[in-house]
């Protein structure tokens, strides 16, 4: 007979987290962090960086830094840092905490969250 192992539904599938609190939600919430990328800190499009305040200039961010050009999802964009978020509020706390470095926006049909099909690009 083989000895089975006492499963803990609190703790996630993906990483040693255990819901202490023992609320569904709580855990479910936490699980999405490893499964559903439906924000992306991908920028703006290139075309609107100037009007949407991004200090883009010869390919240089006017802080010095380097900015990259992508493609995301078929949009050239410039701006973000590619980090992917599973939630919309972590997605707008990142914008607010890396003002001056990230670009976005929370509302942007580019974002596969407000688009409905939660497909990561």
């Amino acid at each position: 007979s083989r000895s089975a192992v006492p499963r803990n539904r609190w703790k996630c599938p993906h990483c040693p987290h255990v819901q202490h609190n023992r609320r569904g939600p709580d855990l479910r919430r936490h699980i999405a962090t490893h499964t559903k990328q439906q924000w992306v800190c991908c920028g703006v499009p290139l075309i609107d960086a100037k009007a949407l305040g991004v200090p883009f200039v010869d390919g240089v961010l006017a802080n010095g830094l380097g900015v990259t050009i992508w493609v995301f999802d078929g949009i050239v964009m410039v701006g973000g840092c590619r980090t992917t978020f599973s939630r919309r509020d972590a997605y707008g706390r990142h914008l607010k905490r890396e003002t001056g470095r990230c670009w976005g926006d929370m509302g942007a049909l580019y974002q596969p969250g407000n688009r409905g099909d939660h497909a990561a690009s």
